[in-house]
Formats: structure tokens, sequence, C-alpha cells
């Protein structure tokens, strides 16, 4: 039987309150910010949760940080490496959400766009994207997210979102600062290999009822058997 538990790591704050990628799940279960439960009971866990928060090392996927990659945080990267290992350990389903996202792209074996432009977007605003649902029909949805990095998933990912019409306007740069050219602008991927899902938007900054909320617990709860 499937444990109780929504485990959040390195939950983010807002306005000094707490801003927990969580809050549209929490009819899954119970919210945990201990994460010493991935060590002492991982049997009692449902979900990790990985945040959003500062840009995630190059170094974990073998690249120099761009001149725009900043506020890496090798604390917290090692941490989450560190969590990500027991959980996979004790095969427990992740999402990531914004930069929790691009982590767990990185841990699957994939690589981040360093820097793109057109998706640094307020907290109110929302831009269109399309998506593949449970059907296989692809929709047309509106997802609210502010980063400026991106997700390159590996062979073996499954692309379920991306940005149309595309947001960067062909700006798109590696570590060296030099231009990429991406098949897609993915804004959500699933990873079997490490039974993942990367969500680059932030549905606890939409309403409950949003269409793009319920994609998100509707396939996150398909894709991860939950």
């Amino acid at each position: 039987m499937a444990g109780k538990y929504l485990v959040e790591i390195n939950q983010q704050r807002h306005n000094g309150a707490p801003d927990s990628v969580v809050t549209p799940f929490l009819d899954w279960g119970v919210l945990e910010t201990d994460t010493d439960r991935l060590r002492r009971d991982p049997g009692s866990i449902r979900v990790v949760f990985f945040s959003g928060g500062a840009d995630v090392s190059p170094a974990l996927y073998g690249e120099r940080p761009a001149s725009r990659t900043l506020e890496v945080d090798v604390a917290r990267d090692q941490q989450e490496r560190e969590l990500f290992r027991l959980a996979r350990a004790a095969n427990l389903p992740m999402i990531g959400i914004c930069r929790g996202a691009q982590f767990l792209c990185i841990m699957a074996g994939g690589r981040l766009c360093q820097h793109l432009e057109g998706h640094r977007l307020g907290r109110d605003q929302t831009h269109a994207l399309r998506a593949l649902d449970l059907n296989g029909a692809v929709r047309d949805l509106e997802c609210s997210s502010t980063h400026h990095q991106m997700q390159l998933p590996p062979a073996g990912a499954e692309v379920l979102a991306w940005a149309e019409p595309r947001l960067a306007g062909g700006r798109y740069l590696d570590g060296d600062d030099q231009p990429t050219a991406p098949a897609l602008e993915y804004e959500a991927v699933y990873y079997p290999q490490a039974r993942s899902l990367g969500f680059q938007w932030h549905p606890e900054w939409m309403s409950p009822d949003h269409p793009c909320v319920a994609y998100t617990r509707r396939i996150a709860a398909d894709r991860l058997g939950l």
C-alpha cells in the first residue's frame, strides 16, 4: 500500500510565508518537510517533491556555468542528489516543479538549456502550451511559470507538454554562451528511468480549478501510478 506522506524538499517562501509546490496535491496525503523521513521510513512516503529556487549547477551535467547562470547553490545540489538517490533506491515517485523539474531532468541523464528568453513571467501571468493528455489527444492549455533555463530531456524520456507558440525568439544558450537549437520549448517531461515527472510551470500559483492544475494532477497520477 502506498505511503501517505508528501515529502517536499527545500520548500520555498514568498513574502515571508510558505510557498509549497505540494498545495495542489494535498488531498493525496500529508505534507512533510522533514527530509529525514526518506532515510528512516521511506515506506511511509507516497510522493517526493522537488521545489523551485536557484539554478542547478552545470557541473552536474558536465558543463561550465554560462554568463547568465546565477545563484548556483552547490550545497543544495549535493543534498538533493543524495535525497534523489534515496528515493530511487526505495522506488518512490518524484515530481519536480520549476528548478525541481530541471534537477530531475539532470538526474535522469539529461541536461539544461542554460538560458532562454521569454519565459520569465510574473506569478499572475500565463502562456500557452500544448499538452499530451491521457487519451493521446493534444490539448491547448495556459500555464503560470517563470524561469530562464529549460529541461533538455535524454533519450527514453516522454515529452508531455511544450510552449506553443515559442516564447524565446530563437534565443537558447549553452554553457559557452553559444546558441543551441532545442526541438521544443519543453514544459513537462516524464522520466520513466527515474520514475519522475518534471513540470516547468507552477501549479501552486494557479487556482485549484484551473485546467492546467487538473491536467498536472491527472498526468502525474497516471504516469507515476498514484
